[in-house]
């Protein structure tokens, strides 16, 4: 008895209008994966809908994607995300630019290149900045004045460092994280766990809490994936795991680009080469649960917290414990 949980970032409600086969699906519920008072992206939700305890889980996430990432991060290492930026007349005009960048001359840092815009830091010996240091989202700040979202920290020479990254590199340091310690899959739920992903930060979750996570050629986390590989590989991982994460990103990405079509048109491709492909060949005894971690709003790029829908194909009491844990449950 097993099942495979297709997480389907940034989906909301209404995206679910454009797939055929999971309408079809019967049972179905809404639940909201953001905890109270935590912020609404997909660390949180994923980290809560694996069951990590609220306390455990951290407001940074630059260390989980150090980990995906095969990084060795010690003790006292400081660990940033690093956007490519765009300053117009002195605002923040863009996050998300591509751009080369050469900053290993600078001893004591490591700058890691995941590609597009995005970036890792890891500061060596650079944990004692951890608790005064303070940065903003850059998605979350465009057209602010690049001066009332500058990172400060109570040591001066490396709050210069951070804004010689901004003003000569258009790097954009954020999402500060330390090493941190996890409870396994294996302990909070007693029975076994793989992930099938790209998204470091998903990825990273689940190396640290001790999932199989594989490595898997030809996928991305946005709407260029392979997500027949994704599939095939859940599919068989669901004959040697209990449990199976499959997460796919694009949709989220497409929203944040503001373009509706595009994440529509993802979600078809879901839709069928993913859903359809698992409820055709799943075994008899294994689940389907379909949700999403989040909502993200193709209006404005934003995270929305608020319920996300569920739909349970071929429910078993793996699934049941699930909806048990915090759902509220609407199905038929």
């Amino acid at each position: 008895m097993s099942v495979i949980m297709v997480v389907i970032d940034g989906a909301l409600s209404s995206d679910y209008n454009v797939c055929e086969n999971i309408k079809k699906i019967k049972l179905s519920g809404s639940i909201n994966n953001t905890p109270q008072g935590m912020e609404v992206n997909s660390l949180t939700c994923i980290m809560n809908m694996l069951g990590i305890p609220y306390k455990k889980i951290p407001k940074g996430r630059a260390y989980l994607e150090a980990i995906a990432l095969g990084e060795s991060i010690k003790d006292n290492d400081l660990i940033l995300r690093c956007n490519d930026i765009k300053i117009k007349n002195g605002r923040l005009a863009s996050s998300n630019e591509v751009s080369s960048k050469d900053i290993s001359k600078i001893s004591n840092f490591k700058l890691i290149d995941m590609g597009s815009y995005k970036n890792l830091l890891i500061v060596r010996d650079g944990r004692k900045f951890y608790k005064s240091l303070k940065t903003f989202e850059p998605h979350q700040n465009i057209g602010e004045l690049i001066t009332e979202i500058l990172p400060s920290c109570e040591n001066l020479e490396f709050t210069n460092f951070l804004m010689k990254l901004i003003y000569k590199y258009n790097l954009y340091p954020w999402g500060q994280s330390v090493k941190e310690e996890f409870p396994s899959f294996y302990s909070l739920h007693n029975i076994n766990g793989a992930v099938v992903c790209k998204t470091e930060i998903v990825k990273g979750i689940g190396r640290t809490i001790k999932m199989f996570t594989p490595d898997l050629p030809g996928t991305t986390a946005d709407v260029d994936t392979d997500l027949n590989i994704k599939a095939k590989t859940a599919l068989e991982l669901s004959f040697k795991y209990d449990f199976v994460l499959l997460h796919i990103n694009g949709g989220d990405e497409s929203a944040h680009r503001r373009n509706i079509d595009e994440k529509l048109n993802f979600m078809k491709k879901i839709d069928c080469e993913v859903i359809g492909y698992l409820i055709r060949n799943l075994k008899k005894d294994t689940s389907l649960i379909v949700t999403s971690d989040h909502g993200t709003s193709s209006e404005n790029g934003e995270h929305i917290n608020d319920c996300v829908k569920y739909y349970i194909y071929n429910n078993n009491v793996e699934t049941q414990k699930w909806i048990n844990r915090n759902c509220s449950f609407q199905g038929s």
